[in-house]
């Protein structure tokens, strides 16, 4: 008899025996997926480990194996065991990432849904009848009006949580339509074509340092158009002649495309894409691909970590003081420090390249932890931007009213476009106006559930939760005291985009997450922007991350201290890498270009190193101010949250939780209160803030112990990216 350990897809971190049937003796392994009865159901798990004694009296059959091959290997398994550890989940929950969600559902599908509005006067009929409950038709129909193509039913879901059901009813009611597509997009465009070029001597000395390291970890600090894409490129040709392959990082979906036209060049038909806005069916023929090794390079998302990839050689992790690379949901792993693991596992490098490092990177690197590679020149001959910073609070001043763009930006926007180049304005919010408010009795239009300012958005013609995805009507007045005249504050790309086409004639688009609801909304404004379709570009940062269009030669940054009021230790440094982001989309080629900030703080010490591009002065300053207050990466940080309906129970856990963790040696406990947004979907939120200053062995026996004793009620963040 032989009995297999079974992982399954629950918060408690157990495991659970079951007998091997005699049939599946000879091909029961480790890694594989299972079929087995737990409670009063049928589920599915991982065996993680095989045995021929067992001590307990009873033990129930594996009804059948799903795979004939195992999907984990053992490398891959001890992997999860470490992420289960470290971020505080159960090995079950864990291992659900390994596996795209199509591969566990085996999906047979081989057509994929796009839906469109067929009927657009009975559509618009019935958004003004429905009724104010139902704020996600409505959002479904808007959406549907708005878009220029059909809308494939994933990205419905994820935009307005939508169900078939509802998509039906509305088919059958003749107001949309749907079209199956059996083929399948193409994954791997080439935009344009780069030649093998001759390496700058810096490049060179790059990839050779990487290479002959020691130590498994370097760090490219390279300013922005040094070829960080390049190294990455001849490391992962280098490491493919041996016989190895590669896995490349990106934060954002946005920028997949052009990554792997870049690798198509260099690696033709061996690249491979995994994100989010893949298709089931796409996902799976791209995981399949990698399996039979067809693949020498695999571009992603933070997920693609876990891509099957065999004899793994390099890593790449691309602008990697992104906050992207952490996951929110359990387990909150970094894909940071996933990748760093896997390449100890495995015996791969793996390289962090950034024109601005995270704080805690380039301190690692200044202690000789990780190898600093440094690139300190563009593989062009092009000067330096020009960077100007324009007081917002003295344009208003000498303007005599509010305005978003000011008098010298809009000037040199018209300029830039009789010269036919191209120009980009970064601004990192989306919608049109982020609040309403009543000036007579301080009322602000915020969410019900999320206790948050609702955004104005024109192109549905109402306010939404970014949160919660929540639509409300637009308002006239006051619903607290009737006052006709609202106030809209703040500003977002829509309002932007609506401001440049006022100024200009040109042609113009906008990059944010409201207008980029496929791939190939990402794919066709990409090819408009190398073609020169597109004057000018209104963005959020997913338009500053990686772009490289050489016509670009103006970039306007707008309200660029933004995020300078919140809360965070981190808000510094993120206002600095999301400035010195933006200002590098421009001159990357052979012209000098120009960059305008705006702002209403232009004094502050980060705008002035922004404006002067001085990380290393702007890292002095920031590693000064970590080490007085005991922030990483002087210490470590554990952030415990309760969310309830309930506000008296979220209290009572987040209170148990300091007291348990108050008995630790070896760490402060900071808290409990209220973080930054109180309340989000209808949830009551407090939580506490662990800082570990030393090696507290105890800690992590201690939270697990905590989220079992309050029921798995906590969430347990590791190493948090956000304290908001």
């Amino acid at each position: 008899m032989k009995y297999a350990d079974i992982c399954l897809p629950i918060p408690q971190n157990l495991t659970f025996t079951y007998s091997v049937p005699t049939k599946f003796l000879s091909s029961a392994q480790i890694g594989q997926r299972v079929v087995v009865p737990f409670r009063e159901r049928i589920t599915s798990g991982f065996i993680v480990n095989l045995k021929d004694k067992c001590d307990l009296k009873y033990t129930k059959d594996v009804i059948t194996l799903i795979d004939k091959n195992p999907l984990l290997s053992p490398t891959m398994l001890e992997l999860a065991r470490w992420i289960s550890q470290y971020y505080i989940s159960s090995l079950g929950q864990t291992l659900q990432f390994f596996v795209p969600h199509s591969i566990r559902r085996k999906i047979k599908r081989k057509t994929i849904d796009f839906y469109y509005i067929a009927d657009k006067k009975l559509a618009e009929e019935l958004l003004l009848k429905l009724p104010k409950n139902k704020h996600r038709q409505k959002l479904l129909i808007k959406i549907l009006l708005n878009s220029k193509d059909a809308v494939d039913f994933k990205q419905l879901k994820r935009l307005c949580a939508v169900n078939r059901a509802s998509l039906d009813a509305l088919i059958d009611d003749g107001i949309i339509k749907v079209e199956r597509k059996s083929r399948i997009e193409e994954l791997h465009k080439v935009f344009r074509k780069v030649d093998d070029f001759k390496l700058t001597e810096e490049q060179e000395s790059a990839v050779e340092k990487a290479l002959q390291s020691r130590k498994l970890v370097s760090l490219l600090f390279g300013v922005t158009g040094s070829g960080k894409t390049e190294v990455y490129a001849r490391i992962a040709k280098r490491v493919a002649g041996s016989g190895k392959r590669s896995i490349v990082l990106v934060p954002e979906i946005g920028l997949t495309p052009q990554l792997v036209s870049y690798f198509e060049n260099r690696f033709p038909g061996k690249v491979s894409v995994l994100h989010s806005y893949l298709t089931p069916l796409e996902k799976s023929l791209e995981w399949e691909r990698i399996v039979s090794g067809k693949v020498d390079v695999v571009i992603g998302t933070r997920s693609a970590i876990f891509a099957p990839v065999k004899d793994l050689g390099f890593i790449a992790i691309d602008e990697e003081q992104d906050a992207s690379y952490k996951e929110h949901s359990n387990p909150q792993y970094n894909a940071i420090q996933v990748a760093i693991k896997r390449a100890e596992l495995e015996g791969a490098k793996v390289m962090l390249g950034s024109a601005t490092p995270s704080v805690e990177s380039f301190y690692l690197a200044q202690k000789g932890e990780y190898e600093l590679i440094t690139l300190s020149k563009k593989v062009y001959t092009v000067q330096e931007p020009l960077i100007s910073v324009i007081d917002m609070k003295q344009e208003r001043f000498k303007r005599g009213r509010f305005t978003i763009l000011s008098s010298y930006l809009q000037e040199r926007i018209k300029d830039v476009i009789e010269q036919k180049k191209q120009a980009l304005i970064f601004v990192n919010r989306r919608g049109y106006s982020t609040i309403l408010f009543c000036y007579r009795c301080k009322f602000g239009y915020s969410c019900k559930s999320c206790d948050t300012p609702l955004t104005f958005h024109k192109d549905l013609n109402s306010f939404l939760c970014h949160y919660c995805l929540k639509e409300y009507e637009s308002i006239k007045a006051c619903p607290r005291c009737g006052y006709q005249k609202l106030t809209s504050l703040g500003v977002g790309t829509e309002k932007v985009f609506e401001e440049v086409k006022r100024i200009v004639n040109c042609e113009a688009a906008r990059m944010d997450s409201d207008t980029m609801k496929s791939r190939r909304d990402y794919i066709s404004l990409l090819q408009n922007l190398y073609d020169g379709k597109v004057d000018m570009l209104v963005g959020t940062q997913m338009a500053c991350k990686g772009l490289d269009v050489e016509k670009i030669v103006l970039v306007g940054i707008v309200y660029a201290e933004a995020n300078l009021t919140l809360p965070d230790f981190r808000t510094i440094e993120k206002t600095f890498q999301l400035i010195h982001q933006a200002a590098g989309r421009a001159g990357r080629r052979n012209e000098r270009a120009e960059v305008i900030i705006q702002t209403a703080m232009p004094n502050h010490f980060v705008i002035e190193f922004a404006r002067s591009n001085n990380y290393l002065k702007f890292y002095e300053v920031e590693i000064k101010h970590r080490h007085d207050f005991l922030y990483p990466p002087f210490s470590r940080l554990v952030r415990i949250l309760s969310e309830d309906k309930n506000e008296s129970l979220a209290v009572q856990r987040i209170e148990k939780a300091k007291e348990s963790l108050s008995k630790i040696n070896g760490v402060e406990v900071l808290g409990p209160g209220k973080p930054f947004f109180k309340k989000l979907q209808g949830r009551y939120r407090y939580h506490v803030l662990v800082k570990v200053k030393s090696d507290a062995d105890d800690l992590q026996k201690a939270l697990r112990r905590i989220t079992e004793e309050q029921h798995f009620k906590l969430r347990v963040d590791v190493d948090p990216v956000s304290l908001l």
